[in-house]
């Protein structure tokens, strides 16, 4: 974080991740394919929640039984163009690039 944004106003705030929405969703359908991060928020660029908050994605989550879950992201059908998505594997970033319509790998979890 940089010191000028440590005192910008709440409306500064979101003017500014406004414009960064507003990059991200003019560089899908300029065809770009814009690299996002594997996670629902990253401090470290654009993630699968901005593509949910632009209605290009969403999360699809079910139940394996007891207390576990699975979930996975899907690149809507209707987003205007492709992704690349970062996935960290084994201290590795892979780049896999997305088509409207794909969708992740299910990940499992446990809820405790």
């Amino acid at each position: 974080m940089k010191l000028q944004e440590l005192f910008l106003t709440q409306e500064d705030q979101v003017k500014k991740a406004e414009q960064k929405l507003k990059g991200l969703e003019r560089s899908i359908e300029d065809g770009d394919a814009p690299e996002i991060n594997n996670a629902s928020y990253s401090i470290h660029g654009p993630s699968w929640g901005d593509l949910q908050k632009l209605g290009f994605a969403e999360k699809e989550s079910e139940s394996r039984g007891g207390m576990e879950m699975s979930d996975r992201w899907v690149l809507l059908p209707s987003a205007p163009g492709p992704i690349t998505l970062l996935k960290r594997i084994n201290g590795s970033i892979v780049k896999q690039v997305m088509q409207p319509g794909d969708k992740t790998d299910w990940s499992y979890y446990s809820v405790d």
